[in-house]
């Protein structure tokens, strides 16, 4: 299991807690760099089973997960979604896929998606998203 990538980052009354699921570890990095900057407080891990604890055992306001986290199963992130729906059911989330279709769209939202974006994302929209839902906005 991967350690989280904020466990050592002080905590901010102010900041919004983001829980980041990416296999690939260049974009989780970047990720987590970016929103930081921005005020945010993020984790990340490249696993379903650590996200599903991480979930369990932490409040997040918002949840970023790729669909595919490993080569062979592929579609974890539908289940990391289904996950958060049942432990945090406020949490805001936002499915990324580089293989988007109506059918990814439909299943990513039956699964728990608020949002379902393209990969790769522009960091500054991606941003732009997870505010918009924060808000109340989508």
């Amino acid at each position: 299991m991967t350690q989280p990538s904020g466990t050592t980052e002080p905590e901010a009354e102010e900041g919004r807690r983001l829980l980041l699921v990416d296999d690939d570890s260049s974009v989780r990095e970047s990720m987590v760099k970016f929103f930081r900057r921005r005020g945010f407080i993020a984790e990340s891990t490249s696993e379903r089973h650590e996200a599903e604890a991480l979930l369990r055992n932490r409040r997040y306001d918002a949840l970023i997960v790729d669909l595919q986290l490993t080569a062979d199963h592929g579609r974890e992130g539908y289940e990391v979604l289904s996950f958060a729906r049942r432990v945090c059911p406020g949490v805001k989330t936002i499915l990324l896929t580089a293989v988007r279709t109506t059918s990814t769209d439909r299943q990513g939202r039956e699964s728990g998606a608020d949002v379902v974006l393209d990969k790769p994302q522009a960091l500054a929209d991606l941003t732009r998203t997870v505010t918009r839902l924060l808000e109340g906005r989508s």
